[in-house]
């Protein structure tokens, strides 16, 4: 990426003030440890999904390449915990029996992995590194900036300054933002509210309304009835949390039918995720999942290898965002993406089938 490139993304996040996570942790206590010829690692992740595979190869192609830095490696057990208590509860036994070097979570958002394995080794002995967006909320740690316990880790969520910023980059016109998640993330919700409410006064956006979406349907209810107001004004567009996993009759959800929804509809929407922008979301500033992985990787070689203390080692944000846009649906909306935008930018998608100019 040219030096450019990362100039305009750091403009775009460095005025984003960090009260909730930091972006490093802090100088901590080491002990020398006793240095293993192979480390016994498990991976705990709540779902096989596109965020957890990612997340878990970073993982492991970063954490291998840092043991093989200090002559060692590594062998890796992965447990889902298929967001079920009873998996879960077996889970604990089995890392109770192996007694394993260290442990990664990567959690569903509201922190089933860390609630429900997590929190029940406290007392165990093991290091955690973990993937959770809200371990305060969830109870898992005492403070973001030192833990205090046996874990540490790495957010999910970018801070919301920068989505928001790049939509007046997009389109000066908005004034109104409405949110939209899945009402069952109650702990994530939460967390999503407050920086929402911060991030909204701090750029100048009136932030409308906060949905908590009950399934699947009552999305297309709300991408309706936003396109209506949108029309009239210009004015409004969408962010989303989580998406609703489930339809109103209770069935699992079609995670495809969500994008072709909105592609029906005249309102913008900025995302998190890559893969929403490649459906025809707008555009995103997107969270990384593989780099998370190597940020934990790191976190892990720094307990493992330099006996760095978990309860002092601050919870991170996610260091990179990628900018992504979908040309097809900016085309759609009307809206033309600045030169210097698509120029910074990781990928620009051209369709909805995952066809784009950028980085392969």
């Amino acid at each position: 990426m040219k030096p450019i490139v990362y100039f305009f993304i750091f403009l775009l996040i460095i005025s984003c003030k960090k009260d909730s996570f930091t972006n490093g942790s802090k100088d901590v206590a080491t002990e020398s440890p006793k240095i293993k010829s192979v480390y016994q690692i498990v991976i705990v992740t709540d779902t096989i999904d596109e965020w957890s595979i990612r997340a878990k190869e970073g993982i492991v192609t970063e954490f291998d390449r840092l043991l093989a830095e200090s002559g060692v490696e590594a062998k890796y057990t992965v447990y889902d915990t298929e967001l079920d208590p009873a998996k879960a509860e077996s889970i604990v036994t089995d890392i109770k029996a192996a007694l394993p070097d260290l442990i990664f979570t990567l959690n569903f958002p509201d922190s089933f992995a860390d609630l429900n394995v997590s929190k029940k080794l406290t007392d165990f002995g093991v290091k955690i590194i973990s993937m959770n967006p809200v371990p305060v909320e969830a109870g898992i740690i005492e403070s973001l900036s030192q833990p205090g316990g046996n874990i540490t880790g790495v957010g999910i969520f970018l801070q919301m300054n920068s989505p928001i910023r790049l939509m007046k980059m997009l389109n000066p016109n908005v004034k109104k933002l409405a949110f939209y998640s899945w009402d069952i993330m109650t702990l994530v919700n939460d967390m999503l509210k407050k920086e929402l409410v911060k991030s909204c006064e701090e750029e100048g956006i009136e932030f409308v309304e906060f949905y908590k979406a009950p399934d699947q349907e009552s999305i297309l209810d709300f991408f309706k009835k936003y396109d209506t107001l949108n029309a009239k004004s210009g004015e409004y567009f969408l962010m989303v949390g989580i998406s609703a996993f489930v339809k109103r009759d209770g069935s699992p959800a079609d995670d495809k039918i969500e994008a072709e929804w909105l592609r029906q509809h005249s309102i913008p929407l900025i995302s998190y995720d890559e893969t929403t922008v490649e459906n025809g979301n707008l555009a995103g500033v997107t969270t990384i999942w593989s780099d998370i992985g190597v940020q934990l990787a790191e976190k892990g070689k720094a307990v493992l290898i330099d006996g760095k203390d978990t309860a002092l080692m601050s919870w991170d944000y996610p260091r990179k965002y990628n900018l992504l846009f979908n040309k097809k649906r900016s085309d759609f909306l009307g809206l033309t993406i600045p030169e210097n935008l698509l120029s910074a930018s990781y990928r620009v998608y051209t369709d909805y089938e995952g066809n784009y100019a950028g980085v392969k």
